[in-house]
């Protein structure tokens, strides 16, 4: 029996095999909210990422990928692909001006949980189930 097999109370072995679950969950997407920069030349591409909207997305996705703009959600991917994963991320890229304050851009980025805005949208990722830029299923 292997040692590893969680068990509490009582164990029944079936013809002296030991069963364990299956584990199905995909457990492994990384999820945040993510700053879209603000440089003018790469701004992140708000058909794919509208603000306070979490979008699913595989690191394979070119078009997504593209329009990940120049913040931090650039930079995940960046390590992502250049760590040799390919990875799905789930990201919430709040509405945040280059002219805000640091304390504005931080109230934006927390959000509000009656409004499901900032870091509260991302409870709307739990419904998620296709990544929407390239239409298909994980």
């Amino acid at each position: 029996m292997p040692a590893n097999t969680p068990n509490v109370g009582v164990r029944t072995l079936l013809n002296r095999i030991d069963t364990a679950p299956v584990l199905i969950a995909d457990m492994s997407p990384i999820g945040g909210v993510f700053t879209p920069g603000f440089d003018n030349d790469k701004p992140v591409d708000r058909d794919i990422f509208p603000p306070d909207q979490p979008v699913l997305f595989s690191t394979s996705d070119t078009e997504a990928v593209a329009g990940c703009g120049a913040g931090t959600l650039r930079q995940t991917v960046d390590r992502c692909i250049a760590s040799g994963i390919t990875a799905n991320i789930i990201a919430n890229v709040p509405n945040l001006l280059a002219n805000d304050t640091s304390d504005q851009q931080m109230t934006k980025m927390v959000g509000s949980p009656s409004s499901y805005s900032g870091a509260w949208a991302m409870l709307k990722a739990l419904d998620l189930e296709t990544y929407v830029p390239g239409g298909g299923a994980l």
